[in-house]
């Protein structure tokens, strides 16, 4: 399935429309169009469908395009400064793991391979968390509750095609990085707001990788 289909259109045709919407309100209140830029910071699937909307909906650079003055279902490259993804699954599973995206993380890992634009000038961050290491479950009766552990082996499983793996209980670290992209692995950290002090979105945690994220931007800027 293409990540182009409407299962998944949809998704990206949000991404497009707020682009494109900050854009033309930056311009509307003077901002210089050639001076904005956004970062797309996506969690969990959202960070491989932002790698998606980046391949498929993007302008490359030099090539004239203007959001403040079309409505088109695109977004120009010279307004990404970069992506971020929070426990994203950037790798597809290997073959003999039904592939819950119906192939289009593979198509999207295919055609768009690691930091794919950074030789367009975009940033790449892809950080993940360590808190559980997959454990395979061995139940003593048909109603014992998994453990953290057990169910993170079977998501492991779902992703990587292996269990007994280290991740934030959701997405192993293994399938989280592109190439070339700056890596993070946070201690401790979980895939979702059900920690919610532990999670990416939560105050301590952020405080972990944001830092990195404004590094680029400063680099990117020349102010650093």
């Amino acid at each position: 399935m293409s990540p182009q289909s409407p299962s998944f259109a949809w998704y990206l045709e949000r991404i497009y429309k707020e682009v494109n919407r900050i854009v033309t309100e930056q311009v509307g209140i003077g901002i210089n169009e050639e001076n904005v830029k956004v970062v797309l910071l996506g969690h969990s699937a959202g960070g491989w469908l932002a790698r998606a909307a980046l391949g498929f909906g993007t302008v490359p650079k030099g090539k004239e395009f203007s959001p403040a003055r079309t409505h088109e279902n695109k977004i120009a490259l010279k307004h990404i400064a970069g992506l971020v993804s929070l426990g994203t699954p950037h790798k597809p599973p290997p073959a003999t793991v039904m592939d819950m995206t119906r192939g289009a993380l593979r198509i999207t890992d295919e055609l768009f391979p690691g930091a794919f634009h950074s030789p367009d000038g975009l940033f790449y961050v892809t950080i993940v968390g360590n808190a559980v290491e997959g454990k395979e479950q061995t139940k003593s009766t048909p109603f014992q509750p998994r453990t953290l552990s057990e169910v993170a082996f079977i998501s492991y499983e779902a992703v990587c095609g292996k269990g007994t793996t280290v991740g934030d209980g959701v997405v192993p670290i293994n399938s989280a990085h592109l190439h070339d992209a700056i890596q993070l692995v946070l201690p401790n950290v979980f895939h979702s707001i059900n920690a919610p002090e532990d999670w990416y979105g939560s105050e301590k945690i952020i405080d972990q990788w944001l830092g990195a994220v404004i590094e680029q931007l400063e680099n990117q800027n020349g102010t650093r």
